[in-house]
C-alpha cells in the first residue's frame, strides 16, 4: 500500500520509537539505521521517498527488513520473502536474517518455494508441506555451520 503523505525516514523513526522509547539515544538510532541501509543495498535517499511510493519489488522487500531489523524481533514470519529476486538479492536478504538470528535471536519461520533460496539460508529444520500434510522433516547436522555469506554487520 502505498501512503504518500508519509515518508520513510518518518515511518521508520515512529515505528523504532514505539519499541525503543527511552532505551537508546537518536545517535544509536541514526548509527543502526546507517549500518542496515548499508547491509540492504539501500541509498539514503530512500528515507526521503513515500512509503512504497514508486518502490520496486525488491526495494519493498528490502524496506520490510530493515523494519525486521529495527524492530529486533523475538519471531518473525517471512512467507515468500524471496520471490522473484535474483541471486544477489537472495544473499542480502539472508543477510539481514543472520543479523537477526545472530545479534537478536530472532526465530524464523520461512516459508519458500525455492530450494535455492533454503540452501543459502541453511535453516535449523526444514519441513515439506503437501497437500496441508507434514511429508517430510529434517534437521541440519550443524545450525551454525558456515553459510557461504559473509556479514559486515555486528
Amino acid at each position: 500500500m502505498e501512503l504518500p503523505n508519509i515518508s520513510v525516514a518518518s515511518f521508520l523513526k515512529a515505528m523504532y520509537w514505539s519499541k525503543h522509547s527511552g532505551a537508546q539515544t537518536v545517535e544509536e538510532f541514526s548509527e543502526k539505521l546507517e549500518k542496515y541501509l548499508h547491509l540492504l543495498k539501500l541509498p539514503v535517499e530512500v528515507l526521503n521517498r513515500p512509503i512504497n511510493q514508486s518502490f520496486s519489488g525488491g526495494e519493498k522487500k528490502r524496506l520490510e527488513l530493515l523494519q525486521m531489523l529495527l524492530l529486533e524481533p523475538k519471531y518473525a514470519i517471512l512467507d515468500e520473502v524471496d520471490s522473484g529476486v535474483d541471486r544477489q538479492s537472495a544473499e542480502t536478504l539472508i543477510r539481514a536474517i543472520e543479523v537477526c538470528r545472530q545479534n537478536f535471536n530472532t526465530g524464523f519461520l520461512v516459508i519458500t518455494h525455492y530450494q535455492k533460496f533454503l540452501d543459502l539460508l541453511n535453516p535449523n529444520q526444514r519441513l515439506l508441506l503437501r497437500e496441508g500434510i507434514i511429508v517430510i522433516l529434517s534437521e541440519t547436522k550443524d545450525p551454525d555451520s558456515s553459510r557461504g555469506i559473509q556479514n559486515d554487520v555486528s
